[in-house]
């Protein structure tokens, strides 16, 4: 913190109408020259002893702000150290994470590498049953066709049999 200038024009002003003054009171009475320089001296030791009092005051003030800003740098240092721990403390995890992230990701893709084998294995096995089950239906398709061939065969023959069993009844050979 600086000096208030304010309050310096103020003891400056102060000086000047206390030497004003002085100067007034030597004009008005009739005071020898050695009385004139008793007071002047006397005010000049009073003012230089106000300036000594004043300067030491400042120089109080100013070693007070000295040690309240080596205070502030201390916060700042400690606030800084700290930053710097955390900051290296949120690194450290970001990694981690990171990583774990990573090898989340890889297991994932391992998981899909095998459900896409296990798809392609059960589309094989598909695949191998729809042709098993085409040959079975051509298989029954086939038995179904020579099925209906021996029954028109059967039917055939069952057909003639009949005839020639009516023929026989009815009075004709045998052949």
């Amino acid at each position: 913190m600086h000096p208030n200038p304010c309050r310096l024009e103020s003891e400056r002003a102060a000086d000047q109408s206390a030497l004003q003054h002085l100067a007034r009171a030597l004009s008005e009475t009739s005071v020898t020259g050695s009385e004139i320089a008793r007071r002047a001296d006397e005010t000049a030791h009073s003012l230089r002893d106000q300036l000594t009092q004043r300067q030491a005051a400042l120089v109080t003030e100013l070693a007070s702000l000295g040690r309240e800003v080596d205070g502030y740098r201390a916060e700042a240092a400690a606030a800084g150290s700290s930053l710097h721990t955390a900051v290296e403390r949120l690194h450290g995890r970001l990694a981690g994470e990171e990583a774990a992230l990573e090898a989340l990701a890889a297991g994932h893709m391992r998981q899909e590498q095998a459900e896409a084998a296990q798809i392609g294995l059960l589309r094989g096995q598909v695949g191998e049953l729809g042709a098993l089950v085409s040959a079975l239906q051509g298989a029954l398709a086939g038995e179904a066709n020579a099925r209906r061939q021996d029954a028109q065969a059967f039917e055939l023959r069952f057909g003639t049999l009949q005839v020639r069993f009516a023929w026989c009844c009815a009075g004709g050979a045998w052949e």
